[in-house]
């Protein structure tokens, strides 16, 4: 591997050749160790022996360090949200259960409120028989000591 340079103009270029001669790409590394940090390699990386592979900055720049940050970052915020979303769906469950619940409680509370209505009712009612018979049974007394 070779480093030439040239100048055109006034704007100096540099680029690096493979074992065979040929000038190696620029190429930009997706992986999740080094996520846009540049190399050179061959394009005939793999095939017919040449393993050309060349970092273009040869230690991680602090701006790399920082993207390579940033992505994880990013990765874990996305873990956090799926986290957060099934929370949310768990809260949500438990909300519509004990709404539910309520719902069959105020059910028991009406029909207990209209039993004792009722049976108000009918213990005025026997209240008031019970006078009534009280009342017939005074009479017959009288009805009988006068007789």
């Amino acid at each position: 591997m070779s480093l030439n340079s040239s100048s055109n103009s006034g704007i100096s270029c540099s680029y690096v050749t493979c074992f065979y001669g040929e000038t190696a790409t620029i190429k930009v590394s997706w992986m999740s160790k080094n996520p846009g940090r540049r190399f050179f390699g061959c394009r005939r990386y793999g095939n017919n022996g040449c393993n050309l592979f060349d970092w273009i900055d040869k230690e991680k720049t602090i701006q790399e360090e920082m993207k390579q940050i940033f992505y994880c970052q990013i990765r874990h915020i996305t873990v956090q949200k799926e986290d957060w979303r099934a929370v949310a769906k768990g809260v949500k469950d438990l909300n519509n259960r004990l709404l539910k619940g309520i719902e069959r409680e105020r059910k028991k509370i009406e029909e207990i409120q209209r039993k004792y209505e009722h049976c108000k009712k009918l213990l005025k009612c026997a209240r008031n028989r019970m006078y009534l018979l009280v009342f017939l049974l005074v009479v017959s007394v009288l009805c009988n000591l006068f007789n």
